[in-house]
């Protein structure tokens, strides 16, 4: 589909400046998650050794094509990729991000994140939501604010978009 390429686009042009790598140092570590009425941890922390490693693997994700998006089981598998990757205390002193890329987001239903995400956020880790407008019901996706950290919730029609996640995940190393 033509929103999956564009994820996979954008995810292309957010990291592909950016230093992947494992061990110490000044790098980040990327772990890929994928959900629809269920979530799949695809890559974790420790996959990727290289920005070129990484890259090559997210086109190879396959898309779904179920309807179903049950985000609370992709932050869930976020979370888990988180502890898994930090055991033994590695990296622990870093900040953590997840971005969610939504188009599909129904407060109240039976996989609410709300307060999942919330308590992620409590947690020391920042979330970073894209809504990915489905065919024109603009505001569908407004309820995915509420899963955002402050000032991290983007519509996938943003200007430079790439450039704003980009910007948002510096800013949470200041």
């Amino acid at each position: 589909s033509l929103k999956y390429i564009q994820v996979l686009a954008d995810i292309s042009t957010v990291f592909g400046e950016t230093t992947i790598a494992q061990g110490e140092g000044d790098h980040s570590r990327v772990a890929v998650v994928t959900y629809d009425s269920k979530a799949e941890m695809r890559h974790s922390l420790t996959d990727f050794n290289s920005t070129d490693e990484m890259m090559e693997a997210i086109w190879d994700i396959p898309c779904s094509c179920d309807t179903v998006s049950n985000l609370k089981a992709g932050l869930r598998t976020a979370q888990e990729a988180m502890r898994h990757g930090r055991a033994d205390g590695q990296r622990n002193n870093i900040r953590s991000a997840i971005i969610i890329y939504a188009s599909d987001f129904r407060a109240g239903d039976v996989n609410d994140a709300v307060q999942l995400a919330n308590e992620i956020k409590i947690g020391g880790t920042d979330i970073v939501a894209v809504a990915f407008d489905q065919g024109g019901k603009v505001h569908s996706l407004d309820g995915l604010e509420q899963i955002a950290s402050p000032g991290l919730f983007f519509k996938s029609t943003t200007d430079n978009l790439a450039g704003e996640i980009q910007g948002a995940l510096c800013s949470m190393l200041i």
